[in-house]
């Protein structure tokens, strides 16, 4: 069986961070659950390496997720100031 390669897996975490394809990082993270008891040892800089991919990884996500927290509020926020009941005390009797 070939040594698993740690830089090329690597890049392909890289490309599908990049392009926010979540599907291709769930392939990518099965596809090395699957071979890597298959594969020959990591050596201790190949899974410090690995290491760092899924640390930048997870922050990637987190500033994604981060992000995606931001626009919904700005999102909700316009929305409620459009809605007609934001805007019923302007129908309210007057004293």
């Amino acid at each position: 069986m070939p040594h698993f390669d740690v830089t090329v897996f690597g890049q392909q975490l890289q490309q599908a961070v990049a392009s926010r394809d979540w599907d291709a990082l769930q392939r990518l993270d099965r596809a090395l659950a699957a071979q890597l008891p298959q594969a020959p040892r990591l050596r201790p800089d190949e899974v410090a390496q690995l290491q760092q991919f899924y640390q930048a990884l997870l922050r990637e996500i987190g500033s994604a997720l981060q992000q995606s927290e931001q626009d919904m509020a700005r999102c909700l926020q316009q929305r409620e100031q459009s809605l007609a009941y934001a805007n019923v005390s302007e129908f309210a009797e007057q004293p």
